[in-house]
């Protein structure tokens, strides 16, 4: 079995690359908006934030009970792959909710240059942050006795 502590930089790299993808086509993303983002909707940021922490605690709550999880969930960290999605989620989940984060990073950057401007970027980085906070919620709800994530 190969050592995770040899493949910890290229799993930094890639979730670095995918950052960057997703920093870079928020122009894609904001021209795939046909809804107007002319003016700030701060209510409509914290919803988007509430609904997605809300549906990543379901759906991980869900996940917990999957006989293919494994019974100890580490938490998310950007050395670890990501990308066992049945076996421990939280990665998963960690890497998309920075993604989001990036996007709506790169919009911001795009919409507040523009006239008029386009605050289509709470979109993306509402359900970031949600994600985020709902990963972050798991794993503080999945902490065992002795500290370590169950």
């Amino acid at each position: 079995m190969a050592d995770p502590q040899r493949k910890a930089p290229l799993w930094l790299a890639i979730r670095v690359a995918l950052l960057l993808v997703g920093f870079f086509s928020a122009g894609a993303f904001m021209r795939s908006m046909t809804d107007d983002f002319s003016k700030p909707s701060w209510p409509f940021l914290a919803k988007i934030v509430a609904l997605t922490a809300f549906g990543v605690v379901f759906v991980l709550g869900l996940q917990k009970i999957n006989p293919r999880s494994i019974a100890r969930w580490d938490p998310p960290r950007w050395s670890t792959n990501p990308f066992t999605l049945l076996r421990d989620p939280l990665g998963f989940f960690h890497l998309s909710a920075w993604y989001f984060i990036s996007v709506g990073l790169g919009c911001l950057l795009l919409g507040l240059t523009r006239y008029p401007r386009n605050w289509v970027w709470e979109l993306p980085i509402g359900i970031g942050i949600g994600t985020w906070v709902g990963v972050r919620m798991m794993s503080l709800l999945s902490q065992g006795d002795d500290g370590d994530a169950v």
